[in-house]
């Protein structure tokens, strides 16, 4: 028992270690866009950035699962879902919007809204190459690296809560902003949640493009609109964080709301459990590693 416990923190360890390579890579491109940008006096696409980015982090990912002597795809946890777990996924998504809002507003107390600041150059000059990177190359990349990697290996060494709140905080770090993490922190704990019931990596994916794709329609509209009057929605962003007593008011209203947003998450969430199936799959313990051995054999 002691020699399983062992083995399953060297095992998080080595994962951790992933992770941090993970981040050298973000950063180290991060760095190397902004030189050859300086250089060229030319901006890169986000789509670009996006598709390079996200291509040495799933190879990373990738090159782990070969060392291991394991599949990559029956890794991740695709598996088809039901029409009727697509309608509960775009239901969740919507009622757990109080939660993530709470924490986008509690984290610009301390800090400006990372988004609304660069406006600007997330919607870029062609909108529709922003929109890709951002509503369909980042969820699905993120979700593979994520959830598909991350929490469905640390399921196997740790009870789902742990699973949740670890790769949750990875999630967050992933996006190297605090405004931004605060949020992804919430919404990573709910997609694990989400994908434990269904038993499949498609429930999150479908609500990090709905979550992505809905808010960058938003900034998009709103954007126009105050461009149109004249306005700068940095500026306005900066305003508003300055006004103490309509934040905490926003606070207030949004933690009540996300009281009963939490319960309705939950409701979805073992909804989404009983119609795949999988409700007594939805214990705390952890998958043992001959139940994830036997899981991808009948999924290949």
């Amino acid at each position: 028992m002691n020699e399983k416990k062992i083995n399953a923190k060297c095992e998080v360890v080595k994962l951790l270690l992933v992770f941090a390579i993970e981040i050298c890579i973000m950063i180290g491109t991060t760095v190397v866009v902004q030189v050859l940008e300086t250089t060229s006096n030319k901006s890169i696409s986000m789509l670009t950035i996006s598709v390079v980015i996200y291509a040495l982090l799933i190879a990373t990912t990738l090159v782990y699962t070969s060392i291991k002597g394991e599949k990559f795809l029956p890794s991740l946890g695709f598996k088809k879902i039901k029409a009727s777990t697509v309608f509960f996924t775009v239901l969740l998504t919507i009622v757990s919007g109080p939660m993530v809002t709470f924490a986008n507003l509690l984290s610009q107390m301390f800090v400006p809204n990372t988004v609304l600041q660069a406006s600007d150059d997330i919607l870029g000059s062609n909108f529709l190459m922003s929109f890709v990177a951002t509503a369909i190359i980042a969820p699905i990349a993120e979700e593979i690296i994520c959830r598909g990697f991350f929490a469905n290996r640390l399921r196997r060494y740790m009870p789902l809560l742990a699973t949740a709140i670890v790769s949750a905080l990875l999630f967050a770090i992933l996006h190297l902003n605090i405004n931004q993490a605060f949020y992804a922190f919430v919404l990573g704990i709910i997609f694990v949640y989400a994908n434990n019931a269904s038993g499949s990596i498609f429930t999150s994916i479908i609500m990090h493009m709905l979550t992505n794709g809905g808010n960058l329609l938003l900034l998009y509209c709103v954007s126009r609109f105050v461009s149109q009057m004249g306005g700068n929605l940095a500026e306005l962003a900066e305003q508003g964080r300055a006004n103490q007593s309509s934040m905490v008011t926003s606070l207030v209203f949004f933690g009540v709301l996300s009281i009963g947003s939490f319960f309705l998450s939950r409701m979805v969430i073992n909804a989404i459990a009983r119609n795949e199936g999988n409700f007594p799959e939805t214990s705390e313990a952890p998958i043992q590693e001959g139940d994830v051995k036997g899981t991808t054999e009948e999924t290949e």
